[in-house]
């Protein structure tokens, strides 16, 4: 179907797809993704009148989902929360400004990495965007204890990126509470558009989850924390019965039938200085599986 905003072909196609395959009872798992909300919400803004258009449709869409699935096992999920953007910021024309070679700095969203002959100029790279007020909290490869090894930042391993492709230097705009136009609070500072996703903010984080059918309890919502990486354990522990040993996430078994609250649930707030500039992650752990709540400075 041809491009337009809101995607209402093209959604219908994937419903319609969806439908088809779960009426042939040949799979164990239909997994359906649609472009919006997220899509239109980029073009328009949050509470928008066309971006409410793209909510309502998908209400539509999953009604005719339920009329199929009575029997069925349901779950539906955003897979990302979404705040306003506000002060667009140049930051490469900025560092460009500060004398730094951009041509020896790679960017990856919000991530920098430094070529071979550059990486020395990592605690300057930190020390500009500490000047920023648009930066919220700023990481590096950590020495312990949470900390970067650069001093005013977190480790990586804080918010869980530490790996092959993990930049030299990773930050987060910086956000508030506060409404768009339309009423709809969140805000991210230094960033290009109307609406996005990507930063520390729990509106950026935080996201929905809803469960439908013979194997989820009714009537009930959870306060636990639980992420995107839980749906495909407790799926598989619904199909098996058991999850591999290093899968990511955990069962959500709060949501099922004869499932038990987590036993044990940690929630901690790490922090690093540098003179008057204060940075702070929290982060919650549920059953060993680690969640970032926000993060701020």
């Amino acid at each position: 179907p041809p491009d337009t905003v809101p995607a209402t072909l093209r959604n219908d196609m994937v419903i319609q797809m969806m439908v088809d395959a779960i009426e042939k009872r040949l799979y164990d798992v239909v997994f359906g993704w649609l472009c919006d909300p997220d899509l239109t919400q980029h073009k328009v803004g949050l509470g928008a009148k066309l971006a409410l258009q793209a909510i309502r449709e998908n209400d539509e869409r999953l009604g005719a989902l339920l009329e199929i699935c009575y029997d069925k096992d349901i779950m539906v999920c955003s897979d990302h929360g979404f705040s306003s953007l506000k002060d667009p910021f140049d930051y490469k024309q900025a560092f460009q400004t500060a004398g730094f070679d951009i041509e020896k700095m790679v960017w990856t969203g919000n991530g920098i990495v430094l070529r071979e002959d550059y990486k020395a100029k990592r605690a300057e790279v930190v020390d500009f965007l500490f000047t920023q007020n648009w930066v919220g909290p700023i990481f590096t490869q950590g020495q312990g204890d949470g900390l970067g090894q650069i001093s005013g930042t977190l480790s990586f391993d804080v918010v869980q990126i530490n790996h092959i492709r993990t930049p030299d230097v990773l930050f987060s705009r910086r956000w508030s509470s506060l409404k768009n136009e339309f009423g709809v609070p969140g805000v991210v500072y230094g960033a290009n558009g109307l609406a996005s996703h990507g930063s520390c903010s729990p509106y950026d984080l935080h996201n929905v989850l809803m469960a439908k059918g013979p194997s989820f309890k009714k009537g009930v919502s959870s306060n636990y924390p639980s992420g995107v990486v839980d749906i495909a354990p407790t799926i598989l522990h619904l199909l098996l019965g058991k999850i591999p040993n290093q899968m990511d996430g955990r069962i959500l078994s709060e949501s099922l039938i004869g499932g038990d609250a987590p036993h044990k649930m940690d929630t901690r707030v790490w922090e690093s200085n540098s003179g008057s500039r204060k940075q702070f992650v929290q982060v919650s752990q549920v059953n060993g599986t680690c969640y970032i709540d926000k993060g701020w400075v």
